[in-house]
């Protein structure tokens, strides 16, 4: 990822602001395709990435609840991690091994449960045909994560926990991404589960 500098902005009254810039975090594709965020300059987080089958799988070491994990994602990659086999999640395995980072105990990825039913599907609109659920995991908690240690087994955790996360991008931009709508989006303040109207819709 790359910060790169473009503009600044004053006060109209006179009153010097606090220098702003335009930062644009670069996913690898074109300059146009990167998402402009208007805010202090800082420096990204740590992450380490991983080509697997085409995509570009890239471990965040950014603590963030689901939601704004989602919506990051969203916005500099493609989408939440969705993990379709048995190798791929050994690839996943791999990266996490890589990190040269402290990592949270558990690490969060597209997995989403069903508002009724208990049935769990993927943000990016990849088929459910894989599982690796931890043995004994059953929170009430729609929101899924993947262990951080050995074994590397999924399970379900507060939607509000802080946690590191994966985004991937391409080449799986399909039509069945499912949308994610939040009420506090615009207002640009802390997105929480419990404050946001979701449900899954198919495009």
């Amino acid at each position: 990822m790359n910060v790169r500098p473009r503009s600044r902005t004053s006060r109209s009254n006179g009153e010097r602001r606090k220098e702003e810039r335009l930062v644009t975090l670069d996913s690898g594709g074109d300059e146009d395709d990167a998402a402009p965020v208007y805010r202090e300059l800082v420096a990204p987080p740590p992450s380490i990435s991983i080509l697997e089958m085409g995509r570009k799988v890239t471990l965040v070491g950014k603590r963030q609840c689901w939601s704004d994990a989602l919506l990051y994602c969203r916005d500099f990659h493609w989408d939440l991690l969705s993990i379709r086999g048995p190798e791929e999640l050994e690839t996943i395995d791999e990266l996490v091994a890589r990190a040269n980072f402290p990592l949270t105990s558990h690490l969060l990825v597209g997995l989403l449960g069903s508002i009724i039913g208990s049935s769990w599907f993927w943000m990016s609109g990849d088929p459910m045909d894989f599982t690796q659920w931890e043995h004994g995991s059953h929170q009430s908690s729609p929101c899924g994560s993947m262990a951080s240690m050995e074994p590397s087994a999924w399970r379900q955790r507060s939607c509000e926990e802080h946690l590191y996360f994966f985004c991937f991008t391409g080449p799986t931009e399909g039509e069945n991404k499912v949308h994610f709508y939040s009420s506090t989006r615009e207002n640009k303040t802390m997105l929480e589960l419990r404050a946001c109207l979701f449900w899954k819709v198919l495009t």
